[in-house]
């Protein structure tokens, strides 16, 4: 039995080490609002990728990091337009710091790239409330390597697209039915 803990300790060390990317799962399409929770949201368009896409989200006061994925490359189909995606959690000031790439099944992290967007450097989650950071488009191509033949790089970009309020509220409510709150905040959203 003792060999059996020694075996999960290793394992758990390996993957602390290996930069396995722990992420959250986002909320169920069917969920209901939970009392005293928050959630941020927001919707993402990609190009198909092997690899899968999460923004990390940090508590400013607490230190509490969020992986909230966007997307999911085990669907049928790991393309992904206009989805909304929404994370549960506890009510804060949050900042996007960075966003990474991970393979599905292993979850090692391939890529740790920040966020240049001022946008999300405060966000704010109320208990009972939803912010939504706005509607973004993630893409993933390669480009030849300048010097080395038969070399090349793997790129990768999240940008921001127009999303007004009405919109932004209404795919929300599209995705999650059951947990439309009653306030709703939109970070970018134009009028």
């Amino acid at each position: 039995m003792q060999a059996f803990y020694k075996i999960i300790a290793f394992s758990a060390s390996c993957a602390i080490l290996s930069g396995c990317a722990f992420v959250d799962a986002p909320v169920p399409a069917e969920a209901r609002q939970e009392n005293g929770s928050a959630y941020i949201s927001g919707r993402f368009t990609r190009n198909d990728t092997t690899e899968n896409f999460a923004l990390i989200l940090k508590n400013t006061v607490t230190g509490k990091e969020y992986l909230m994925p966007l997307g999911d490359t085990k669907t049928k189909d790991p393309q992904l337009h206009n989805k909304v995606i929404a994370l549960k959690v506890e009510p804060g000031l949050y900042s996007a710091t960075h966003w990474v790439t991970y393979f599905g099944r292993t979850k090692e992290q391939t890529s740790k790239n920040p966020v240049n967007s001022g946008d999300l450097k405060m966000i704010h989650a109320f208990a009972g409330e939803n912010t939504f950071i706005g509607d973004y488009d993630l893409k993933y191509w390669q480009s030849p390597h300048p010097t080395q033949w038969r070399s090349f790089y793997l790129n990768w970009s999240m940008r921001a697209k127009p999303i007004t309020l009405d919109e932004a509220r209404r795919a929300f409510e599209e995705e999650y039915p059951n947990l439309s709150t009653k306030e709703f905040h939109c970070l970018i959203c134009t009028p």
